[in-house]
């Protein structure tokens, strides 16, 4: 499991952006903005204008229809917390930042920001403290003939005097194959022409 958690938001941001999204639920999914969106990532010149992406279109008040990453997008511009902002600096050497249109975030938005944090659950929770080694390995549960395609049955062990062998036979094999190109000691310096 993944999880895709804001880092260093304020719990009262945090209470807001969870009131914000509450209120939008129940809205209907829009999925013109779906392709609009798929439109709007697509080469623009060749489409022809008629079906180009209407993202940028002026929407004055709430939507009454919204998808889910932009939903996410807009709780969060609500608080003024930064997803993927343009950050822009001027001739006085201040900062400022940029909003993205909030119809234009996709859910890979939240994973590239650098202001949200991924979170990986194991599947089998085990402690710190434990050794991956005492994960339950072994044990009478079969698997069916689908996952026998895409599992290795615990049962079924390398054996390892096979896999040493295999191991030296790779690394005579790659001692007894010349380097191609020129190989200079570490000592040395090259002479650039």
């Amino acid at each position: 499991m993944r999880i895709c958690r804001p880092s260093r938001l304020a719990l009262k941001d945090s209470k807001q952006v969870r009131r914000y999204a509450i209120s939008r639920l129940g809205v209907d999914y829009d999925v013109r903005q779906i392709f609009d969106l798929a439109r709007f990532l697509f080469p623009w010149f060749i489409l022809p204008r008629r079906w180009r992406s209407s993202l940028f279109e002026s929407n004055t008040g709430t939507s009454a229809r919204t998808v889910c990453s932009t939903m996410i997008a807009e709780a969060f511009a609500y608080v003024q917390f930064p997803i993927l902002p343009l950050v822009k600096q001027s001739e006085e050497d201040n900062v400022q930042l940029f909003r993205r249109n909030p119809r234009l975030c996709t859910p890979s938005d939240f994973d590239y920001s650098p202001y949200f944090e991924i979170i990986k659950y194991p599947f089998v929770d085990f402690r710190h403290d434990q050794d991956y080694h005492m994960l339950p390995w072994n044990g009478s549960t079969e698997l069916s003939d689908e996952e026998n395609d895409l599992y290795i049955d615990p049962n079924i062990k390398p054996d390892a005097r096979e896999v040493e062998e295999s191991i030296s036979e790779a690394v005579e094999k790659s001692r007894s194959v010349p380097l191609e190109g020129e190989w200079i000691p570490a000592d040395e310096k090259r002479e650039d022409p």
